[in-house]
């Protein structure tokens, strides 16, 4: 499955079959157990039996046909885009960023819309937020995330009005949330064209308004989307009907 969008899918789901006959033998040895794809994270008690985590390993690899390898991390790890740190009772947690990244966000004189910066600066604030037990590590990375967005030719007036709206708000849990029903308006995005207030305006929205309240919709959404490029043209992602 190399090289089809849904090669992922299939190796997740291959490995979750392994670990559902596999892990409830040594669950109890288990204080948390994640993966993301390829990459697991274990908080193992070894309840007075030094193998009994290695044995795990040799198990999951005989039933998955897979070779898998381990780091023993006995107070701090990194996994995925996060260092977990014991402290005392606890584990506090920080954003971890690979030391190869490059930090290559969209320049200030693409043709993006506006909406894009507002987006990326407010997604990446919020997760800060929520990575981040201590406040001074949240700051800290906000402030890092200033300084390359500017290397990037951004102003500092633009940011600083945008970052002051992100950290205002607050994270809010999915799961708990009701998505109400939207409206949305895709239009090509036109970089020389109207701004979305000017489109509000030739559109009536004002006026539409009333009706929308009746069928319980709060607004109507103006989206842009993606122009055609050379990925979608010469790889669709999308499935033929046939």
């Amino acid at each position: 499955t190399m090289g089809t969008s849904v090669a992922v899918f299939y190796a997740s789901m291959y490995l979750a079959v392994c670990e559902r006959i596999e892990v409830p033998e040594f669950q109890q040895h288990m204080v948390c157990f994640k993966r993301f794809i390829d990459d697991g994270f274990l908080i193992w008690k070894h309840l007075g039996d030094p193998t009994s985590f290695q044995r795990f390993l040799t198990r999951l690899s005989e039933v998955s046909k897979l070779e898998f390898t381990s780091e023993h991390c006995p107070s701090k790890a990194a996994f995925l885009d996060l260092w977990i740190e014991r402290s005392g009772n606890k584990y506090i947690t920080r954003t971890h960023e690979k030391d190869l990244n490059l930090y290559l966000y969209i320049p200030a004189s693409s043709a993006h819309p506006t909406g894009v910066l507002k987006g990326l600066i407010i997604g990446r604030v919020l997760k800060y937020k929520k990575q981040n037990t201590l406040h001074a590590d949240y700051i800290e990375m906000c402030k890092k995330l200033s300084t390359r967005l500017r290397a990037r030719g951004y102003k500092t007036s633009v940011l600083e009005a945008i970052f002051e709206d992100a950290m205002r708000r607050e994270v809010k849990d999915k799961d708990n949330t009701e998505e109400s029903d939207k409206v949305f308006l895709h239009l090509p995005y036109d970089p020389h064209g109207p701004s979305r207030a000017e489109l509000a305006d030739i559109f009536c929205f004002d006026d539409l308004q009333p009706a929308l309240d009746m069928l319980k919709i709060p607004k109507v959404t103006i989206s842009y989307s993606k122009p055609p490029d050379l990925q979608s043209i010469l790889a669709p992602t999308k499935f033929r009907e046939d």
